[in-house]
This record gives C-alpha cells, structure tokens and sequence, in this order.
C-alpha cells in the first residue's frame, strides 16, 4: 500500500503482522486469545497483504530487519509509540 492509498489495512486499534508459522507470533496470539481481546482491538494480519510483503519499504518501517511479530499502533498512545518489533529478548 503507498503512502498517497487513503485505505488503511484494519480499522482496529492496532495491526499485529503476524503468520499462522511463526513460534514468536504464536506466543502474542496466545496471549490475545487469553486476555479475548477482539479483532477491533487487535486485528492479525499477514505482511503478505503488503506489495513486496517482509521485504516491502511500508514493512521494513515498521520491523527495519523485516521479522515478525510487528505489532502497530493504531491509534494515538500517550507515549508516542508507533509499533512494536520482533525481538530475541
């Protein structure tokens, strides 16, 4: 999706960009099971929906070494933070 695209991919409060294969994912959509949290708080959604999908520029923005998870945020947060990326900690 280019940047000049009005269309956003979830109308959710946050993305998380995440595939049925990743074990690191597994462990976030686990967690969003349990605490049931609704897709219009967190819609699942896989980086393939972008052009270029791990390796597109909208991608790497938001996980510059283009892993996943990579959770957005959405909507406006008190602290400023835009997404989170994945992690070997």
């Amino acid at each position: 999706m280019s940047s000049d695209e009005a269309t956003p991919l979830s109308n959710s409060d946050h993305i998380l960009f995440d595939m049925p294969v990743s074990n690191n994912g597994a462990r976030i959509r686990a967690i969003l099971y349990y605490k049931k949290l609704s897709q219009q708080q967190v819609d699942i959604i896989s980086p393939m929906k972008l052009v270029g999908g791990l390796r597109s520029d909208e991608f790497k923005a938001l996980s510059p070494q283009g892993l996943m998870p990579a959770l957005t945020i959405q909507k406006e947060h008190e602290s400023g933070m835009k997404h989170l990326s994945e992690s070997d900690t």
